[in-house]
């Protein structure tokens, strides 16, 4: 007897829905009876690609509002548009996803761990102002991550593991408001020091935004690349930061008196609201630093340690006052060239320390630290079966990813094709910040379709090759031959904008939102686009 009903309630488990109920799709869990609010509990296998996510829905005679996004997992999904309604995304609600972008809106307050993890084909994030705290391990895995964008508008703070794995991540900004990086909050345990950045192996810049007060590194030991005999990872762990701008000094969360985030650094510019750049109690120090190469000190700095490398190749102070200074090698004397502030020459040469430097140039100080540097973001075109990319910077690598949306199989005796490709490309430089993610879509619209057909087991086909482009709600398209109509709807099928093809080029200017999806028809063929 108790066998068999023991077997009664494991059957009886194994139907339980984790909803309760689904509406073209979606599944929704009820929040609140009384104010008829629901979240999204997960998506059925019908739903894949665009998902945009109701602000209400109907059932059973009922209207319910949308509030939240629970784990709601589908790797099924590519683009994901949240609606006003929305204020908390769930632990791990897309964890796995297919999706390549997100944009989270000013109506959402709260992303919960996991909410983002393993998405390998995201490549940029935007997270609202209002978002103060990253969760642990919310990017974690997101190995073709290239972009994040966030300003939170109150104290914020990065927590562990949020970029473990971030491999793709070769430039990332530090916010203002942030106080900390790092572990679990208020845990004072070494094994609970969790890294962010660990393993982000193509990070090489790094820029601490000007703010007040220290920015607080809540792990120990070799942050830039190595580790310690005690076996402890620190904050950048796996990478080697080429290039830093410090615009609050750096305190560790630790008993430790080790200064490791420069490590590997060769260039570094100090804000000029950073009076002690280090944790050190003796200033600005790094005799042990083989790589630095250009160092720039901001105004407040009142004492600069020992140098002493053979790679410095320049010094600019920005004071017009000499900080006091420990010493440097002959090497840095002769072959070191000291950069102080016009008017100022006279000054350092017969000041301590600085009057030993054999070549002295003034320089004229603006109001801004002119070193951090942002490549341009580049242009895209194709001609002749090639992609061809440009930038007013010099000298830059063009880092591309390219997606294919093409049926990859398919169940029916018809299929339409449709060949469109999604190019992502940025640029990067060696001591530059990476320029913007720049998108566009590469598509080929048929040009005498009645007379294609396959013969002799070769299919012949005529198109033009168009390639879409979108900034700031302009759309631009190239390739579609003069006279070709070209009309531009909203996902809600409302048409926004419409224009003729001329010289092989339309621009169309729409009201549509970064984040928005628009459906461009060209002639017969028509094709989704994320707005940029």
């Amino acid at each position: 007897m108790k066998k068999l009903l023991m077997l009664s309630l494991i059957f009886y488990v194994s139907y339980i829905r984790a909803y309760d109920f689904e509406v073209d799709g979606i599944y929704y869990t009820v929040t609140s009876f009384d104010e008829f609010l629901v979240k999204v509990d997960g998506f059925g296998p019908s739903v894949s690609g665009i998902v945009n996510i109701p602000s209400t829905i109907s059932y059973s005679d009922k209207v319910f509002t949308v509030t939240e996004i629970g784990s709601g997992q589908s790797n099924q999904i590519t683009t994901v548009l949240i609606p006003p309604t929305i204020t908390k995304i769930g632990g791990r609600a897309f964890y796995g996803s297919s999706i390549s972008s997100i944009d989270i809106p000013d109506n959402v307050s709260d992303i919960g761990a996991f909410a983002f993890a393993n998405c390998i084909n995201l490549k940029s994030a935007k997270i609202t102002k209002n978002i103060s705290k990253l969760q642990e391990s919310l990017f974690e895995g997101c190995t073709n991550l290239t972009q994040v964008e966030w300003h939170p508008s109150s104290s914020g703070k990065i927590l562990g593991k949020v970029f473990w794995g971030c491999s793709s991540l070769r430039s990332f900004r530090i916010p203002a408001k942030v106080s900390s990086i790092g572990g679990p909050e208020y845990s004072a345990y070494a094994s609970d020091r969790i890294s962010a950045f660990q393993n982000c192996s193509s990070l090489d810049s790094l820029i601490i935004e000007d703010g007040t007060g220290a920015i607080t590194v809540r792990d120990d030991h070799e942050a830039a690349g190595e580790q310690f005999d005690s076996g402890y990872h620190g904050e950048f762990y796996g990478s080697k930061i080429n290039y830093v701008y410090m615009g609050r000094p750096i305190e560790l969360y630790s008993w430790a008196s080790y200064e490791p985030v420069l490590r590997y650094v060769e260039h570094l510019v100090i804000g000029d609201n950073v009076e002690n750049p280090t944790w050190l109690p003796n200033g600005l120090g790094w005799s042990d630093r083989k790589t630095l190469k250009t160092l720039v000190i901001g105004r407040s700095v009142k004492n600069v340690g020992s140098i002493g490398n053979e790679t410095l190749e320049y010094i600019k102070l920005r004071s017009s006052i000499p900080p006091t200074a420990v010493g440097f090698t002959n090497y840095n004397y002769i072959n070191t060239i000291l950069y102080v502030p016009k008017g100022t020459k006279a000054v350092y040469a017969s000041s301590d320390i600085w009057k030993n430097f054999w070549n002295i140039q003034e320089y004229e100080v603006d109001g801004e630290i002119v070193d951090i540097k942002k490549c341009e973001p580049p242009t895209i075109s194709y001609s002749n079966g090639k992609l061809n990319f440009a930038c007013e910077t010099e000298d830059v690598t063009c880092q591309t990813s390219i997606t294919d949306a093409d049926i990859k199989s398919y169940s029916g005796n018809e299929i339409q094709l449709g060949v469109t490709y999604i190019i992502n490309v940025y640029t990067t430089k060696p001591g530059y910040e990476n320029s913007d993610v720049v998108t566009a879509t590469l598509c080929w619209i048929d040009t005498e379709p009645k007379t294609e057909g396959i013969s002799n087991d070769i299919a012949q086909v005529r198109a033009n090759a168009v390639l879409i482009q979108t900034r700031d709600g302009q759309i631009s398209i190239s390739g579609a031959d003069d006279g070709t109509k070209i009309f531009i709807y909203g996902v809600n099928g409302l048409q926004v904008g419409s224009t003729t093809s001329r010289n092989g080029h339309a621009n169309i200017t729409t009201n549509l939102r970064s984040g928005n999806i628009a459906i461009i028809k060209i002639g017969d063929r028509s094709v989704k686009v994320a707005i940029k």
